[in-house]
């Protein structure tokens, strides 16, 4: 027989002698399962309890090991023989251990990439990774932590060769590219396309985290607002500056500093009719009153205050109040 290769990267699918296996050969979902999680480990060996623990945990010692025979015998066939799966006392092996694995050959490169920082070692590697592990098999949970360890590995080569779009596309959150994009843009002096960068991070960070950018982030987008432009900041910039500052001393427990730049948001907004912002520096008020215990007070002057103006200024503050009130009897009551 010839030699074995097996993709579990975006797929999975195993060559003997450069032929294909047809999906249908292997007679059993779990006969396909041994050669995966044989061909997930390094050197493709595993004992059996490991296997019957991944695939048969609720089973009995007996039950599980009479599966396991089974699906190796269903595996042997389907890959043409015994030698396809060697036993040696209780361990079992893919091939005899000889097997080329993508997904070991793509940590290889990417290992040795990230080790030399080169940029051209980096895009290789990248381009090795074919999709994420065993896709059909998401919810198996023996495959759940590999997956997540060559997403991560993929995402630092991504980093290495530049492609911080790429890794945006995996996780919008990841400030660091968000900062790398924006950086680029500042740089080449598209003022235009770095502040729609940092929106991008301040909307992502906002939905999936429910925190601001960091003070890096904060203080390269105030430089993208200082540069020469055609116009001047807007109200809507400033005041996006001033929101995310806030946040970042409300996260280390600066509430003053906190305060005072929600005041400040919220009077911008005010004065130039921004519905949205006005909302978020509502929001992070009401954030700082509750951690100083001060909410009843707080929320009873913004409330009353914003009677006097107009009746979108007073449903942002009643809105995040109320918000900001359920949230913290939620975590309260936990």
């Amino acid at each position: 027989m010839g030699w074995c290769s097996v993709s579990i990267l975006g797929g999975f699918e195993v060559r003997i002698g450069g032929k294909p296996i047809p999906g249908d050969a292997w007679r059993s979902r779990r006969a396909a399962d041994v050669v995966k999680l044989l061909a997930l480990v390094p050197s493709h060996s595993l004992h059996r309890e490991q296997l019957m623990e991944a695939l048969w945990p609720n089973l009995s010692s007996d039950a599980a090991g009479a599966n396991l025979r089974k699906a190796v015998h269903y595996a042997r066939r389907a890959m043409g023989g015994d030698e396809a799966i060697v036993s040696s006392g209780s361990v079992l092996s893919l091939w005899g251990g000889h097997a080329d694995v993508d997904a070991q050959a793509f940590l290889k490169a990417a290992d040795s990439a990230v080790a030399s920082h080169e940029e051209g070692a980096c895009a290789h590697a990248a381009d090795l990774y074919r999709g994420d592990l065993l896709p059909a098999d998401r919810f198996e949970e023996w495959a759940s932590a590999p997956r997540a360890s060559l997403r991560e590995r993929y995402r630092a080569v991504l980093k290495g060769a530049g492609r911080h779009q790429h890794v945006l596309d995996l996780d919008p959150t990841d400030e660091e590219s968000h900062r790398a994009l924006m950086r680029g843009y500042f740089e080449a002096g598209r003022r235009r396309e770095a502040m729609r960068q940092f929106e991008l991070l301040r909307e992502a960070l906002r939905e999936h985290v429910g925190v601001g950018p960091d003070p890096e982030t904060i203080a390269l987008y105030e430089r993208v607002l200082d540069m020469e432009p055609d116009e001047p900041p807007t109200p809507t910039q400033r005041a996006a500056v001033l929101i995310s500052t806030g946040l970042v001393h409300l996260s280390r427990g600066d509430f003053a500093e906190a305060e005072r730049h929600a005041r400040q948001a919220k009077a911008m907004a005010m004065d130039a009719g921004l519905g949205h912002e006005l909302g978020e520096a509502a929001t992070l008020l009401a954030l700082v009153s509750f951690f100083t215990e001060r909410w009843y007070d707080v929320f009873y002057e913004e409330f009353t205050a914003s009677l006097r103006h107009n009746a979108d200024s007073t449903l942002a503050v009643w809105d995040a109040n109320v918000l900001t009130s359920a949230a913290s009897w939620t975590r309260v009551s936990l």
